[in-house]
């Protein structure tokens, strides 16, 4: 009797893990127009050569991990510790985080940045290329905007948020590399 439930757990798991696998690979499809996008714009900003060095490298970033799955799960893991440093952001005094610039203000002061477009092009081909952790990545996003609202009692874009995750990963990422830059 015990193995009839031990091949029905299998079974069930099998079909599971097949029906993921299927939607996950018709979503890479509904995916693939907006991967080219993301790659005409960031070939065309790279070439543009208007960019700051930490911009360009960002974008590289992007286009280099645009199919990688370990960008949403990475993301699953440094959420919590971001949206903590947000939400901390936001309920202590200016003066507390001065010593920690956050290169983000002066472009808000400017309006839009031209890597914009790349972060929500990148955050979509990333969460479609590991959906359940984007899924989960998106629900902790929501859960911080709402407690950022319930704080400030004003909305917050997501974008921010979800910009600081692929920045840390980013950084991360450089500093993983050993040896390869040479800057």
């Amino acid at each position: 009797m015990d193995y009839f439930y031990l091949l029905r757990f299998c079974a069930t798991v099998a079909v599971c893990a097949a029906v993921y696998l299927l939607l996950a690979r018709r979503l890479a499809d509904a995916v693939h127009p907006m991967r080219l996008e993301l790659a005409r714009k960031g070939e065309a900003l790279l070439a543009s050569g208007g960019l700051r060095d930490a911009d360009a490298d960002y974008v590289r970033f992007c286009l280099d991990n645009a199919f990688n799955g370990m960008v949403a799960f990475l993301g699953v893991l440094l959420m919590p510790f971001l949206s903590a440093w947000i939400l901390a952001g936001l309920c202590l005094p200016r003066m507390v985080f001065t010593t920690f610039p956050d290169p983000r203000v002066e472009r808000r002061a400017r309006g839009a940045s031209a890597v914009d477009p790349i972060t929500d092009l990148f955050c979509r081909s990333a969460f479609a290329a590991n959906p359940m952790c984007g899924v989960i990545v998106v629900a902790q996003m929501g859960i911080v905007v709402a407690i950022g609202v319930l704080i400030t009692g004003r909305l917050r874009s997501a974008k921010s948020l979800s910009r600081a995750v692929v920045d840390a990963e980013s950084a991360l990422h450089a500093r993983l590399r050993f040896g390869e830059r040479t800057a």
